[in-house]
């Protein structure tokens, strides 16, 4: 194996802790690593070009592109994931910075700029107990004295960041106090880490001034992307597509925490100031149960010929896969792509070899196999069929 794919399989290995830059903002559901961004983006693009995530989650791809000297368009049809990359990828000046950090230690200390909201409606949270909706409460009131939609943004983030953190899968639930105590810290490591990223961008060439003009973000499905106006503010077609669509027939919670012995609850939206979200099937292009994967197979080549149509046709298009029955789902995920207009590459392989890993400390529920089963990744390439 050479260097180039040596280097690749220790990135998709890497069983790091995410963390540096803003990567940690928000453990969005299925990331791929940092690690394993950074190489597909060095490898198989070069500075000023511009790099698409049809499936951006968290941003990582968005993240790793910029810091590299790249543009980014990122595209996710959960408003959670567009709120996420928006935050880790703005950058803020010193006033905001102070304004942030005079922000939380008012919220720790219960100044009186904090005051009940009544924005949201008792059937929106009835299923949420009682610590959480004094959370959400705290949450409204303290942010609405941050006047900038990015300032209060950032404050949501953080909240959001603390409330993962404390409240999803956990037994016991925090009070608000610690909530608050916890974001003091919180609110400075994220401006050190947001300050991170704004040097390593400035390291490649990319200005402070410039990120923000450097990334395209959008909330809406791919399928139909072609006809998206903003894609006018491309000033060239992305030579790379890194990415990882939805699983089929696997069941991941990017909607949703779980509290009080696994009770789902759309709270994430509701700190964010985002609709409540939609079902799971919305996400992830069907259920998880074998009659729902047709439609998954049906959606998939729709959404590529449409990420065809917005890329340079020699562009590359690499994807981290994975699949509750790898033994039918695989073959049947390389037709799509034929059908959508490509054709699989090898492009730092000697032979027709694939990149294979073991996800590291996760397992996916799959409706197929009704148990926990080890999940396993495939690190795939592609070119548009000449």
């Amino acid at each position: 194996m050479n260097v180039a794919a040596s280097r690749l399989l220790e990135s998709m290995h890497s069983q790091k802790r995410v963390t540096g830059l803003t990567h940690n903002f928000y453990k969005y559901p299925a990331r791929f690593s940092p690690e394993l961004a950074h190489e597909v983006v060095g490898q198989f693009s070069s500075p000023n070009d511009w790099i698409f995530d049809p499936f951006m989650g968290g941003g990582t791809t968005i993240v790793e592109a910029l810091v590299m000297g790249r543009s980014a368009l990122g595209i996710d049809l959960n408003s959670l994931a567009w709120f996420v990359a928006s935050v880790k990828t703005m950058p803020l000046s010193q006033k905001d910075c102070e304004t942030l950090r005079e922000w939380v230690l008012n919220l720790a200390s219960h100044d009186n700029s904090m005051q009940e909201n009544n924005e949201f409606e008792v059937e929106e949270i009835k299923h949420i107990p009682p610590p959480l909706t004094e959370y959400i409460r705290i949450l409204i009131g303290s942010t609405k004295i941050l006047i900038y939609p990015r300032l209060e943004r950032f404050a949501r983030c953080a909240i959001l960041r603390v409330g993962q953190r404390l409240i999803d899968g956990q037994d016991t639930l925090p009070t608000p106090v610690k909530i608050a105590e916890e974001l003091i810290v919180e609110i400075g490591q994220m401006l050190n880490r947001l300050e991170e990223f704004v040097i390593a961008c400035r390291d490649s060439n990319v200005l402070k001034n410039q990120i923000s003009s450097r990334r395209i973000l959008l909330q809406k499905s791919t399928i139909g992307i072609e006809t998206d106006n903003n894609l006018v503010d491309l000033l060239q077609k992305p030579r790379l597509v890194f990415t990882s669509p939805p699983y089929p027939g696997v069941h991941v919670l990017y909607h949703r925490w779980q509290v009080s012995g696994r009770r789902e609850t759309p709270i994430p939206y509701l700190i964010c100031g985002l609709p409540n979200g939609r079902t799971e099937a919305f996400y992830t292009f069907g259920g998880r149960r074998s009659s729902e994967t047709l439609k998954y197979f049906d959606l998939i080549p729709q959404a590529f010929r449409s990420i065809a149509k917005v890329i340079h046709k020699e562009a590359i298009v690499a994807q981290m896969v994975g699949f509750s029955e790898t033994n039918t789902q695989l073959p049947s995920f390389l037709t799509a792509m034929e059908q959508a207009g490509y054709e699989e590459i090898f492009p730092i392989t000697e032979t027709s070899q694939r990149l294979w890993r073991d996800v590291p400390n996760r397992k996916w529920y799959t409706g197929n196999q009704d148990r926990w089963d080890s999940s396993k990744e495939v690190l795939l390439f592609h070119k548009i069929k000449k």
